[in-house]
């Protein structure tokens, strides 16, 4: 439930050897196979392994449709771990999502036996009415959580807001970093703030051990449409 900014979030560009007619006789090097990762016995704090400091950047490409036409855009983020509290099996993180090396939004996320959870978004960081869930353990294909309450929506302000996740399993997917396994989790969000309505249809792929790897965020608003895709370039070692 990435807003607007956290959410100017593809696929790294694939570079296709074509052998020459009949002259080098080049043959491109073969990629290798990404084989689909196991899900059994996957914990939360695997897919998502959170550490003081520890940073992801993510090439962002953005696509803005509107009255004016179609805006592509294209640029870097860094997501940061900027604070860190574990309490036994319950580890809480305050997430900050860097331009320019600037701020441009921040999230406070909550990891436990039963997954990971969205506690608070926005700058200040506003909490919602309930912790909202981002992904469910153990890991079931097909299965739906839903959740409603109130709190910081894409526009910036607190409106009413329902979602419901759903676990697709392992798939292969193309990152920065090449093509790469990760649990995917398709979320569905509407929200009112005022007369506005809005929705949101996201799915997120997270590789056990590195975090996300790949995160693509299609926003429907009464003045148009924006489409956001990061791609992991760079993990925590």
């Amino acid at each position: 439930m990435l807003n607007r900014t956290s959410a100017i979030l593809i696929t790294a560009a694939t570079t296709l050897g074509m052998a020459g007619c009949g002259s080098s006789g080049y043959v491109p090097k073969k990629q290798p196979e990404v084989a689909p990762l196991a899900e059994a016995g996957l914990t939360s704090d695997i897919l998502l392994p959170l550490k003081p400091g520890a940073a992801w950047t993510y090439r962002v490409d953005t696509v803005i449709q509107n009255r004016s036409g179609v805006q592509p855009e294209t640029g870097v983020m860094e997501l940061r771990v900027a604070k860190y509290v574990k309490n036994g099996d319950v580890t809480n993180a305050t997430l900050e999502f860097l331009r320019d090396k600037k701020v441009v939004d921040q999230q406070e996320w909550r990891i436990d036996k039963t997954g990971i959870f969205q506690i608070s978004s926005g700058t200040p960081l506003t909490k919602f009415s309930s912790p909202v869930p981002f992904l469910i353990v153990p890991i079931v294909k097909d299965k739906i959580t839903r959740w409603n309450g109130t709190g910081y929506t894409i526009l910036q302000k607190v409106g009413k807001i329902s979602s419901g996740i759903r676990h697709r399993g392992a798939e292969i997917v193309d990152t920065g970093l090449g093509k790469r396994s990760g649990i995917a989790v398709e979320t569905l969000t509407e929200f009112t703030v005022g007369n506005v309505k809005g929705n949101t249809v996201s799915t997120t792929w997270f590789e056990p051990k590195v975090g996300i790897i790949r995160l693509r965020q299609a926003v429907t608003l009464p003045t148009g449409n924006v489409t956001t895709t990061l791609s992991l370039t760079k993990a925590p070692l």
